[in-house]
């Protein structure tokens, strides 16, 4: 990221983390999200939203009945 002058990102870095599948990818350290990464390294650059939002209900019912397209 030290080639952009500006950088977002959003998600939660407390969700799913990356699928590692090999030890040479443990070791590259693969292991952990760009988005881990950069609450880790950039502590004061990030905070969480204090609002839940949520999708419409109808979309929810409609995400929930796994959809397939």
């Amino acid at each position: 990221m030290k080639y952009f002058k500006k950088c977002v990102q959003a998600g939660d870095h407390l969700q799913l983390p990356p699928v590692v599948k090999t030890s040479e990818a443990v070791a590259l350290g693969s292991q952990k999200s760009c988005m881990e990464w950069a609450v880790e390294t950039l502590p004061t650059r990030h905070f969480k939203l204090d609002t839940q939002y949520r999708s419409h209900v109808n979309i929810m019912r409609w995400s929930g009945k796994g959809a397939v397209f």
